[in-house]
């Protein structure tokens, strides 16, 4: 009789070894997703910043050559914004021809730096607060560029 009374009640929960399944099941689900999903955020950040750079190159490089953004090339950062911000410059340099397609929240995503050598004819782009393997990567498949301590500096003729 006593067995009858216990097969016959009614089960209110969940036992301990169907909970602790549960969570290895999640855990392993966890274990598998979690870095597919980081490199995947790891990856669309590297091209981020690849982009930033051939399009600060393409930039720069136009900037260099035509008339309407002027004769001065950018020395600095703030300058380099300025031009680009230019509305005679920016309707000229954003035509179909793949010229500097520099958007305004590109500029200002990055935390960068901009600067020129009169002599040497030559930009130096600096990205700071770089993660080791995005900048490792990224020197690695970019020429002129070097990665040291957060920061990838990339030089442009």
């Amino acid at each position: 009789m006593r067995k009858d009374r216990i097969f016959n009640k009614a089960r209110k929960g969940f036992t301990l070894t169907e909970l602790v399944i549960v969570l290895v099941i999640l855990g392993i689900l966890a274990a598998i997703f979690i870095p597919r999903v980081m490199r995947g955020e790891s990856k669309a950040l590297e091209a981020g910043i690849q982009k930033f750079i051939v399009d600060v190159t393409q930039a720069f490089k136009y900037i260099r050559t035509a008339p309407e953004c002027g004769t001065n090339v950018p020395a600095n950062a703030n300058e380099f914004r300025n031009m680009v911000s230019d509305s005679q410059c920016r309707r000229n340099t954003t035509d179909n021809n793949g010229f500097m397609k520099l958007p305004q929240r590109a500029i200002d995503k990055y935390n960068w730096t901009w600067t020129w050598n009169a002599n040497t004819q030559r930009g130096t782009l600096t990205i700071q607060g770089v993660d080791s393997v995005i900048g490792q990567r990224l020197a690695n498949k970019l020429e002129n560029c070097n990665y040291n301590r957060g920061n990838l500096v990339c030089t442009i003729q």
